[in-house]
């Protein structure tokens, strides 16, 4: 008798079952209907969900069993100072501040008013019952039965504290909205699930920062990221996710986006931390008019495992999109992209751009990259390719002999390759934060 994959993972929900018996004890003895609501949606959803195998097409070349095998507590309340909190942020940024340690809201170390003209953030628990933030939340607990996405209907059944950001109509927010995940060492591996709600209305224009941070040097631990982010008509978003959690962390993200008429949202994954990384990043376009930027950075070394998937769904004509990751795998880690591309057939005038490049510097190390195009419009400019190559040699000779040592010249080279996707950053306080991270990157 052969066994099906849901057979296969039911026993991986063993380690979140405490958890659950939490959440469900909170909303029991609280008086938050909504939320209860919304939390027996998720866990109803989770308990008929499996959780991916190698079997499964798109996971091919990740495992989920280290993640799923660990016993986890939840996190426990913790202490830690401003300082701290001020060396997870860029330098002279102007910015609200959103905290989070172990998972849990500091009110105390976060910073912003929501009195100021044009954004508007609210924690889960104190979103107002109407408007168009509020059904964008109560859609999403409402179709996790239909997502088929384990690790989101986890994320919904036991996240701490979600955050909710409404930009108003024509509104352009200066201050950059800083998210703030830090991870510090505790007896015990738990689980941090984050859960972010952007609404932009028409016209409004925000940059969003989500990092991720670890002072954790020997715990395990696993964070379980979702963002649903909505873009309205002539709307546009920043978002840039810099993950540097701490060497024994996993990580698995899910961020979704539907965009609507003219709008343009740009995406910056920064990969630098972790034991075991996982990113789906998916695009709706929903309209015509709207442009899609998706940039990419993975450095996996030791044995580090880095694994970018990302979907844009061209659905309407005249959009255009441009993807680019670059990564640098050596020692005996491994990198995976699976970048997917969908020009439908109405999506005539289409032009859509697609390149994965890596350097692989060990013959230990591992890169799997598959760049997926399917077009069904004849109107159409589209492009896509990988290419995994080394250093070049003749480049090293120049920089060693003009006198830098070999380990030098290696490292400018690296940087050089890998600094051409954030050239369109804009700020150069986030730039110069991601830049010095990368250099400390390539020290370690």
């Amino acid at each position: 008798m052969s066994m099906t994959t849901q057979d296969i993972t039911r026993n991986y929900t063993a380690p979140f079952d405490h958890m659950m018996s939490l959440y469900a004890e909170k909303f029991q003895n609280s008086n938050n209907d909504r939320g209860a609501a919304w939390f027996n949606m998720a866990l109803a959803a989770f308990n008929e969900q499996s959780f991916p195998t190698r079997r499964d097409e798109n996971w091919k070349y990740t495992s989920v069993a280290r993640i799923l095998n660990m016993s986890y507590a939840t996190a426990t309340d913790t202490k830690v100072s401003p300082e701290k909190i001020e060396n997870c942020q860029p330098n002279n940024l102007d910015s609200y501040r959103i905290v989070f340690v172990n998972g849990l809201f500091k009110e105390e170390l976060s910073d912003f008013n929501n009195t100021e003209q044009g954004v508007h953030i609210f924690p889960l628990s104190e979103l107002p019952d109407s408007g168009k933030l509020y059904e964008q939340v109560n859609a999403h607990f409402n179709s996790l039965d239909k997502e088929n996405n384990a690790f989101t209907s986890l994320n919904a059944a036991s996240t701490n504290e979600a955050i909710c950001i409404q930009i108003e109509r024509n509104a352009q927010i200066n201050k950059v909205i800083h998210i703030i995940h830090l991870s510090t060492d505790t007896e015990k591996p738990f689980v941090n699930n984050p859960l972010c709600f952007v609404y932009a209305e028409t016209g409004a224009q925000a940059t969003l920062l989500e990092s991720y941070h670890n002072s954790a040097s020997e715990t395990s631990y696993f964070t379980n990221a979702v963002n649903r982010i909505h873009l309205d008509d002539n709307s546009r978003i920043v978002h840039l996710r810099v993950q540097n959690e701490g060497k024994h962390a996993f990580q698995v993200s899910n961020t979704s986006v539907w965009q609507r008429k003219d709008s343009t949202y740009s995406g910056y994954q920064i990969d630098l931390g972790g034991r075991l990384i996982r990113n789906n990043l998916n695009v709706n376009l929903m309209h015509s008019g709207t442009h899609t930027d998706m940039y990419g950075i993975y450095l996996a070394k030791n044995e580090q495992h880095i694994d970018n998937q990302s979907f844009i769904d061209h659905a309407f004509p005249h959009c255009t999109s441009n993807e680019l990751y670059k990564g640098i795998i050596s020692d005996k880690g491994t990198g995976v992209f699976n970048g997917k591309i969908i020009v439908r057939q109405d999506a005539q005038k289409t032009n859509a751009f697609q390149q994965n490049s890596s350097l692989v510097l060990s013959p230990n190390a591992s890169m799997n990259a598959k760049p997926q195009l399917e077009i069904f419009a004849d109107d159409v400019r589209c492009s896509h390719g990988a290419t995994i190559g080394q250093l070049d040699e003749s480049a090293l000779f120049y920089l060693r002999s003009r006198g830098l040592n070999p380990a030098e010249a290696r490292s400018i080279l690296q940087f050089a390759f890998v600094m051409e996707v954030l050239e369109n950053v804009v700020s150069p306080e986030i730039y110069a934060f991601i830049e010095n991270l990368i250099h400390d990157a390539f020290r370690q």
